[in-house]
């Protein structure tokens, strides 16, 4: 599952971000976040936005992981 967020409400900016995506539990650790991310980017670049914010919790390494082998930048709070 994936969600592609067009503009970005004070909420999303803090919790949720530009793309969200996930799977089921029996899927996971397959790769397919790497997928829904990599297609989420194409389409946010088709949109025009420009840098796409994501957000994860500190201690979802599998989300932290899927970030940074995009070249994402992890900031903390």
């Amino acid at each position: 599952m994936i969600n592609i967020r067009h503009k970005l409400n004070d909420a999303l900016l803090i919790h949720g971000g530009h793309i969200g995506y996930g799977t089921r539990p029996k899927e996971r650790m397959k790769g397919y976040n790497k997928i829904n991310l990599y297609l989420g980017l194409i389409k946010c670049k088709n949109l025009g936005i420009k840098k796409a914010l994501l957000t994860a919790y500190d201690d979802n390494i599998g989300s932290v992981k899927t970030i940074l082998d995009f070249d994402g930048v992890l900031k903390t709070r």
